[in-house]
């Protein structure tokens, strides 16, 4: 009615909607919204809108549920506001809904991004192991090198072991470009 209080209710199960509209459970007809929902500013605002002539249409949460709303005034013969009609839609599985495919989509980006990160891994993989190579084989040229020549000399010897240590951990170094390029594949 014009005072904001409730006169009516339809909807698929009236008796549970009136007793979910209140925050005791009790039934709301002859309550006024502004007492049964004091705390809901948004649908407070909206009546006080409707009530003094215009049309609104908002959303909010009530209790967990997401609701949307639209408020009409009903006039008399003389176009006097004589109260509001009120259509409430709980939209909460929608609202659910809409945030899972949100999640499944932040979960897909992540995936694709992984991808992209394993594809590049294996890229810069492949590009590491050809100069390690290269270098792999040069060094054992170099200490082939040294062991051929002789007489064995203290320098030529230590010569030769910094060769081979340096061939050891190029050696380590082609562990890991070989574990990253397994990372790259992996499904």
């Amino acid at each position: 009615d014009d005072g904001g209080r409730f006169t009516a209710m339809e909807g698929r199960d009236p008796e549970n909607l009136a007793g979910a509209l209140s925050p005791s459970g009790t039934d709301v007809l002859g309550k006024s919204v502004f007492e049964v929902w004091a705390e809901v500013e948004e649908l407070v605002t909206s009546c006080r809108r409707v009530l003094a002539g215009g049309e609104h249409a908002s959303s909010f949460v009530w209790y967990g549920h997401h609701v949307d709303a639209s408020y009409e005034p009903i006039r008399d013969a003389s176009g006097q506001v004589a109260g509001v009609v009120g259509v409430l839609l709980d939209v909460t599985s929608q609202k659910q809904l809409e945030i899972a495919i949100q999640r499944w989509e932040a979960r897909l980006a992540e995936s694709e991004r992984l991808a992209m990160l394993g594809s590049l891994a294996g890229g810069i993989a492949h590009q590491i192991n050809d100069a390690l190579t290269a270098t792999r084989l040069s060094l054992g040229r170099l200490i082939s090198f040294e062991l051929a020549q002789s007489p064995m000399t203290p320098v030529r010897q230590h010569r030769i072991e910094l060769l081979q240590d340096t061939r050891e951990g190029v050696g380590r170094v082609e562990q890991i470009t070989r574990e990253l390029r397994a990372f790259s594949q992996a499904d």
